[in-house]
């Protein structure tokens, strides 16, 4: 895919694939017109590498992956513990969506990173759909497949880029949210979906700072006109409003980022990631090779 750029104001928003592009595409609603701060956002830290990355711009990685659920159980992403090192070395500032992952940054005193979900605009409204299904996006894995099949078929597969799916999701109930592994966490892109659609979601239970029936409601019970209302209106006020991208330049020191940025750890990070990534490569092929012999 083409890499997306969009610009807003001097800030210039970068994505490569599409799920990325569609979540940049969303981020830039949240960012003034007028913000004069020279930066540069890649969407999807991990895509990037450090020959992408603007020099003479502030540059901010913004890291998507789950590494850790509220209970500290590891999830997904980080592939070497020093991946969290090496990404603060390549940004001058990484903006990582999930609250849990603080265990991933702690041991290295990283002082360039802020978390929240800083992905939301204040625009969104209710819309009430004519459809009595719920819709659900993504993939079906066979843990998601169980709790789908509790709704007996009342509700619809959609898949595709973001202005593909938007009129179905806009028409039904509203959206559904269902880990792809069990654990403890938030889906924050799933979030900013149903929010720019007007939409409320139904997940099964969830972690701070979310609320079942003041940010969304249970899975797979329909709510009221006036229940639907109250949650979204909750969310919109202690989430959509809070944590957008004018709130997070306001949440940095821009001045000092360069500063802040542990240039001299950059080769240190850069060569145990690498090495981390060969040997467990090496592990996986000589353990295959036992055991085809």
């Amino acid at each position: 895919m083409k890499t997306l750029k969009k610009k807003v104001g001097k800030v210039e928003i970068y994505a490569r694939s599409r799920t990325m592009s569609d979540l940049a595409e969303l981020m830039s609603l949240g960012l003034s017109k007028n913000q004069e701060i020279e930066s540069s956002i890649y969407v999807g830290a991990h895509e990037w590498r450090f020959s992408r990355i603007k020099k003479k711009r502030i540059s901010i990685g913004v890291q998507t992956e789950q590494f850790y659920d509220s209970n500290n159980e590891r999830l997904w992403g980080l592939y070497s513990e020093y991946l969290p090192l090496l990404y603060c070395s390549k940004y001058d500032y990484v903006l990582d969506l999930s609250l849990l992952n603080r265990p991933a940054y702690e041991r290295f005193e990283l002082r360039n990173v802020i978390f929240g979900p800083y992905i939301f605009h204040n625009a969104g409204c209710l819309k009430i759909g004519k459809s009595p299904h719920f819709s659900f996006v993504g993939d079906v894995s066979p843990r998601r497949k169980k709790f789908l099949e509790e709704l007996n078929g009342k509700y619809h597969l959609i898949n595709g880029g973001y202005e593909e799916i938007k009129p179905e999701l806009i028409a039904s109930e509203g959206l559904l949210n269902i880990h792809h592994k069990d654990g403890d966490y938030i889906e924050w892109p799933r979030f900013l979906l149903a929010y720019d659609c007007g939409k409320i979601v139904f997940s099964e239970a969830l972690p701070g700072p979310l609320v079942k029936n003041l940010h969304y409601a249970p899975f797979g019970e329909y709510a009221s006109v006036d229940s639907k209302m109250a949650i979204f209106e909750g969310f919109k006020k202690d989430v959509a409003t809070k944590y957008n991208l004018d709130r997070f330049f306001l949440a940095i020191d821009l001045t000092s980022a360069r500063n802040r940025k542990p240039k001299i750890l950059r080769s240190y990070a850069i060569l145990k990631s690498l090495a981390f990534i060969f040997f467990n490569r090496m592990k996986a092929r000589l353990t295959s090779t036992r055991n085809v012999s």
